[in-house]
C-alpha cells in the first residue's frame, strides 16, 4: 500500500494544485505563480526512526507548519522497505515563503532533533 499512496502522491504533485479557499482570489493568483514541492528523505540511524517522528509530533513541528502563511502540504510518510527512512513532502506557494519557514524557532527543535536521530538527509525540488 505504501507504494500506491507513493504513486498518487507524485502524480497528484505533478498535475493537482491546491489553492486557499481562504485567501481574495486575487492574492490567491498572485501566490501561486510558481508553487514549489519539495520531498525531503531522512535516513534515520539505525532504530532511530521512530523516535525522530516522535520527537517531531511531540514538538508539534507538523501542526505548527502547516498553519504557515503559503503552506498547503507537510506530512511525513515512513517506507515499509527501509525501517531507517522517513519521506517529508512539503508544498508551498513559494519558494520565499519555504524559506521563511526554515528560519522559525520550531525549525530549530526540529533541527536539534535531527541531529540525535538522522544520520542523512536528502532533498528534491519537484
Amino acid at each position: 500500500m505504501g507504494k500506491g499512496v507513493g504513486i498518487i502522491g507524485d502524480l497528484l504533485d505533478k498535475h493537482v494544485r491546491f489553492v486557499s479557499v481562504l485567501t481574495k482570489r486575487k492574492e490567491r493568483e498572485q501566490d501561486t505563480a510558481h508553487p514549489l514541492t519539495l520531498h525531503v528523505t531522512y535516513t534515520a540511524f539505525p532504530g532511530k526512526r521512530n523516535v525522530f517522528l516522535q520527537a517531531v509530533q511531540e514538538a508539534r513541528i507538523p501542526e505548527i507548519t502547516r498553519q504557515e502563511a503559503g503552506c498547503f502540504q507537510y506530512n511525513y510518510c515512513v517506507s515499509e522497505e527501509n525501517p531507517d527512512q522517513i519521506l517529508l513532502t512539503e508544498q508551498w506557494t513559494t519558494e520565499a515563503q519555504q524559506q521563511a519557514h526554515l528560519k522559525q524557532p520550531h525549525m530549530q527543535r526540529q533541527q536539534q532533533i535531527k541531529q540525535t536521530c538522522i544520520a542523512k538527509t536528502t532533498v528534491e525540488k519537484c
